[in-house]
């Protein structure tokens, strides 16, 4: 899953434009974040789009971040944990809490389990549960000077 920082604001709350393709699981987004320090950001806004999924579901379209962060909070749904917060100075960039992003009733989390090892998991409200799936592809932030 790559991402970049946008040079031209990495000293000011850095953007980070990813892709993603976990599985069959495919999209992109965009970040913006705030340093919290020790090489930490915190996702603050932002928007994934989901090109393609394993069951079908999401079908597509896109679906902004929810905010929370950088404590570990719950979903609405109670289904995942999630903090928001990036690590782009280490493999994985996202840690076992992940990013939660919520629209339609349907919430999206994307988390990391191990180095180049991510998963992509959606729940939509009420609770109808889609099997997550993971891979073993790279996450790679550039340097934020």
């Amino acid at each position: 899953m790559p991402l970049a920082a946008d040079a031209m604001t990495s000293a000011f709350e850095p953007l980070f434009d990813f892709s993603y393709a976990i599985g069959l699981d495919t999209g992109y987004g965009s970040l913006n974040t705030t340093d919290i320090g020790s090489g930490q950001f915190l996702a603050t806004a932002g928007t994934l789009t989901v090109t393609g999924t394993l069951t079908g579901v999401p079908s597509g379209g896109s679906y902004p971040l929810y905010p929370g962060g950088p404590a570990v909070v719950n979903s609405p749904s109670d289904r995942f944990i999630y903090n928001n917060v990036l690590y782009p100075s280490i493999n994985p960039a996202i840690d076992v809490d992940g990013i939660l992003f919520i629209s339609g009733g349907l919430e999206i989390n994307i988390w990391g389990n191990a180095a180049s090892d991510y998963e992509f998991d959606e729940m939509g409200i009420p609770l109808t549960q889609v099997a997550p799936t993971g891979c073993g592809l790279p996450l790679v932030f550039p340097e934020v000077g």
